[in-house]
C-alpha cells in the first residue's frame, strides 16, 4: 500500500516535533535551590571597665580622672545600624534595641537580613533617631516608660542611663550619667574588616564604660558634675566621649 504525500508529510512533521521536544527536555537542567544570600546577624554584647567585668554595686572601677566608682544601672537604646561592604554598598537595619545590662535584656539580638560578603565598617547609634525620639512613639512597655524623657524638658526618651556611686576623699556620692535630646545622639563608627558567609553568624561587640569619661574630654564626676541630665554642656561631653565606647572582638 502506498501512503499519499500529504499523510507522509504530516507524520514526518509529527516525528520531528517529538524529536525536538525530547531534545529540549534532555537539554533542560533542573536547577538546584539557590543558596541563601542574606545573613541573620546575631549580635552579642558584653561589657567591661578596662578589662574588668562589670559587677553591680562594687567599687572596683577607676576612671582616668581618678574617680573610684561603682555601677548599679546601665540602660540604653541602640538604633540605625549601617553595614558598609568593601565595595562601598551600604546595608541598613532600622531596628531599635533596648539594652539593660543588669537585667540581661537586649544582650543578644538579631539584625537581618544582611547580605553575605566582605565588610569594612559598621555604624550605629546609642540612642534613638529623631523619628522615634518623640513621647509615646515607642510601644507602651514598662521599659520604654521608664526611659521616658520629661515632657517639660523636651520629651522623647533617655538614650542612656548609667548610674552608681563614687568616692571622694571626704565622702561617697551618687552619680547619674544620663543622655537624651536629639543633639546628643551618640554616633558610633567602627572601621574594622569582617565578613559574613554563612547564615546566623555572630557579631560580638564590647562596651568599655571607662570610655564615657576619657576621650576627647577627661570627665571628672567630682569636678564636671555627677548629674548630667539638665546640663547640655555635660551631656555634650559625654556624647562626644561615647563615640568609641564600643569595639568589635
Amino acid at each position: 500500500m502506498r501512503m499519499n504525500t500529504t499523510k507522509l508529510s504530516f507524520y514526518l512533521s509529527l516525528l520531528a516535533g517529538v524529536v525536538l521536544l525530547t531534545s529540549c527536555k534532555r537539554d533542560t537542567k533542573v536547577e538546584d535551590d539557590p543558596q541563601p544570600k542574606n545573613n541573620n546577624v546575631m549580635v552579642s554584647l558584653s561589657f567591661e571597665c578596662d578589662g574588668k567585668a562589670i559587677t553591680k554595686d562594687v567599687f572596683d572601677y577607676t576612671n582616668d580622672a581618678g574617680n573610684n566608682y561603682s555601677v548599679n544601672r546601665l540602660q540604653f537604646y541602640l538604633s540605625e545600624f549601617v553595614f558598609k561592604q568593601s565595595n562601598g554598598t551600604e546595608v541598613t537595619d532600622e531596628s531599635a534595641i533596648y539594652v539593660d545590662y543588669f537585667e540581661n535584656k537586649g544582650m543578644n539580638f538579631t539584625l537581618g537580613k544582611i547580605p553575605f560578603g566582605e565588610y569594612d565598617e559598621i555604624r550605629f547609634c546609642i540612642g534613638l533617631p529623631p523619628s522615634l525620639n518623640v513621647t509615646d512613639a515607642l510601644p507602651n512597655t514598662l521599659d520604654n516608660v521608664n526611659m521616658a524623657w520629661p515632657v517639660m524638658m523636651g520629651g522623647g526618651y533617655h538614650f542612656m542611663k548609667m548610674e552608681g556611686n563614687f568616692n571622694t576623699p571626704s565622702s561617697t556620692y551618687g552619680y547619674a550619667v544620663h543622655l537624651g535630646k536629639n543633639a546628643f545622639l551618640v554616633r558610633i563608627k567602627i572601621l574594622q574588616h569582617f565578613s559574613f558567609s554563612t547564615s546566623n553568624q555572630k557579631l560580638n561587640m564590647k562596651m568599655n564604660i571607662n570610655e564615657w569619661f576619657r576621650n576627647p574630654h577627661l570627665y571628672n564626676l567630682d569636678v564636671d558634675g555627677n548629674y548630667t541630665m539638665a546640663n547640655d554642656t555635660l551631656m555634650a561631653k559625654i556624647a562626644e566621649n561615647g563615640t568609641d565606647v564600643f569595639t568589635l572582638w
